[in-house]
């Protein structure tokens, strides 16, 4: 999931809350790579980060947080 993600940010395109959600669960759960996770973020921030994009990645974090 997170290949197609990065490419599409590259094409200038926003995901959607769902996609979003499942890379960054891919993510924190490890089973991204080093570079994937820097190609992905590295990208979100070329492109600029929707509303909704920030959301699911914050409600991702939080539900994997030690509380």
């Amino acid at each position: 999931m997170i290949d197609k993600a990065i490419y599409d940010i590259l094409a200038g395109r926003h995901l959607s809350l769902d996609a979003t959600r499942e890379v960054m669960l891919q993510m924190m759960e490890g089973k991204a790579t080093d570079s994937q996770m820097g190609a992905f973020l590295a990208a979100m921030r070329l492109k600029g980060e929707t509303i909704e994009e920030i959301t699911a990645c914050a409600e991702v974090m939080r539900e994997k947080c030690v509380k």
